[in-house]
């Protein structure tokens, strides 16, 4: 696994393992790779399931047991893509699962999961929109396929679990 000469690879940690995917290193990459993290000191490399396609300046995040890759550049254009994958205890990625799409394409985000789901921050230039985006985009782990953009409550309400036929 030759992850010294890429750029562009979002990283994420599942039960005690450091996972990189996709980037760029001469050419577009879908690969994902993990290695142990004991006690603060990372392990040689493991290559795991390569992504359905290539994707660098993606977001990705860990859940339980889970990986989770929005958005990204696809090396023509913005993709607005959403996949997951299972993690086994022995650190192996299962296959990729595609969700619904992001509302718009983006790259240069940021993910993370809570406890409601996949928060995904979707900054960065579109097509439609050269600067950057604030937009924040749910995708609930109740409801994984239908991501929504969410918008703050007012100071004094409390945002409440999105339902699945909510439109947001």
């Amino acid at each position: 696994v030759h992850l010294a000469s890429r750029r562009g690879i979002p990283v994420a940690v599942v039960n005690g393992r450091l996972y990189v995917s996709g980037g760029v290193g001469g050419a577009l990459e879908a690969s994902v790779a993990y290695a142990a993290i004991s006690d603060g000191v990372v392990g040689g490399w493991t290559t795991g399931r390569a992504m359905p396609a290539g994707r660098t300046r993606h977001a990705m995040a860990a859940g339980t047991e889970r990986l989770y890759v929005a958005g990204g550049h696809d090396g023509n254009a913005a993709a607005a893509t959403v996949w997951s994958a299972a993690v086994s205890p022995s650190g192996g990625v299962g296959p990729w699962v595609e969700h619904a799409s992001l509302p718009e394409a983006r790259f240069l985000g940021a993910a993370a999961m809570t406890e409601i789901g996949l928060e995904t921050g979707i900054g960065g230039p579109s097509r439609r929109r050269p600067g950057v985006s604030g937009s924040v985009l749910r995708l609930s782990a109740r409801c994984p396929d239908t991501p929504r953009e969410h918008r703050p409550r007012p100071a004094g309400r409390q945002n409440s679990l999105p339902q699945c036929d909510e439109k947001s």
